[in-house]
């Protein structure tokens, strides 16, 4: 079974993953932090598109300077999320492969809806507030299938876990 965690930064997906014993964890931070080193295929999409200036001379990727001058910016990240999650796609299939697809595998990222065709179903960890706010929209999970489950968490650890085995058990 291959599921994906999805939410907002700090909303809890870390946690969400730990209580998930069993299942190997694949995290979009760390594929994205191979992509950005030095001759990777990230490093070199990044430094051919939007220059050398984003990089220390040791090669490093300055991620808040890049980030700062994306900011708000919808073009300017289309364009970055255009050349870095096709590739983030391709790390998480490595990684599948390698450990290989009949053992139990979480892949967490903040955008999991990229990675809908690699998984059997996501799984949504939000705060109430934003919660209620997605559920107001439909807009996050009308056009996704694959989202079984949303946790609100409202940063009780000990809840959010047992709501999290109570209602993982029913799909597995």
């Amino acid at each position: 079974m291959i599921i994906g965690i999805g939410g907002y930064r700090g909303v809890g997906k870390s946690s969400v993953v730990s209580f998930m014993t069993g299942f190997v964890h694949v995290d979009e931070k760390l594929l994205r932090k191979k992509l950005y080193s030095y001759e990777n295929d990230g490093y070199r999409q990044i430094y051919n598109y939007f220059g050398e200036e984003f990089f220390t001379s040791k090669g490093v990727l300055k991620e808040k300077k890049l980030e700062n001058f994306i900011g708000k910016d919808f073009l300017k990240m289309r364009i970055l999320n255009n050349i870095i999650d096709p590739l983030l796609i391709n790390e998480a299939q490595k990684e599948i492969d390698r450990v290989g697809r009949e053992r139990n595998i979480v892949i967490e990222a903040d955008n999991i809806q990229k990675y809908q065709s690699l998984l059997d179903f996501m799984i949504w960890v939000d705060a109430p507030v934003l919660c209620e706010y997605a559920k107001q929209q439909k807009y996050l999970f009308s056009h996704c299938a694959k989202f079984k489950l949303i946790l609100s968490n409202d940063f009780d650890l000990k809840k959010l876990e047992r709501v999290f085995i109570k209602e993982f058990e029913k799909y597995q």
